[in-house]
């Protein structure tokens, strides 16, 4: 009898330390968004850029492909690069990789968030609910504040 008891102890303080299995997160869920925000615009414009750092927490690479935002008729994520002297931008098809562990960034001459067919202008201090989309289906809205441009390396007049 006392084999018995030991044996159904054993299972029984087994299976109260035994951890649940854990619900894999979203890639929304698993980046975290820092110091995000969208470039003030003059009125008539049709265009404007979000920027952003983007953090992810996860053991997997995360992939942002899409945003919405209800001032613009679309956003895309463009990247830059030279070509023939000058340089140009376009979109990034497959969205951008945010690397395991890792960390990638929208940011004001590089990679960043394009907003075509403004139906506003976007004012400085006003505060923009921005849904950011994952490949993986998951979603997070961020409310996102309209700044002044930093300068003449964020000009996009040529969109």
């Amino acid at each position: 009898m006392k084999p018995l008891l030991a044996t159904l102890f054993v299972v029984w303080l087994s299976a109260c330390g035994a951890p649940e299995p854990a619900t894999p997160m979203t890639q929304a869920e698993a980046v975290s968004i820092e110091e995000a925000w969208i470039r003030e615009t003059p009125p008539g414009a049709k265009v404007s850029a979000g920027y952003m750092r983007l953090v992810n927490a996860a053991d997997a690479p995360a992939r942002l492909i899409g945003a919405t935002l209800a001032e613009a008729a679309r956003a895309e994520i463009h990247t830059m690069f030279m070509q023939d002297g000058m340089m140009r931008m376009r979109q990034l098809e497959n969205g951008l990789e945010i690397p395991a562990r890792g960390q990638a960034a929208l940011k004001v001459g590089g990679d960043h968030l394009m907003l075509m067919g403004l139906n506003t202008a976007l004012t400085s201090g006003a505060q923009l609910s921005l849904q950011l989309q994952f490949a993986d289906g998951s979603s997070t809205n961020i409310s996102v504040p309209v700044k002044p441009a930093m300068g003449a390396a964020d000009s996009h007049a040529h969109h």
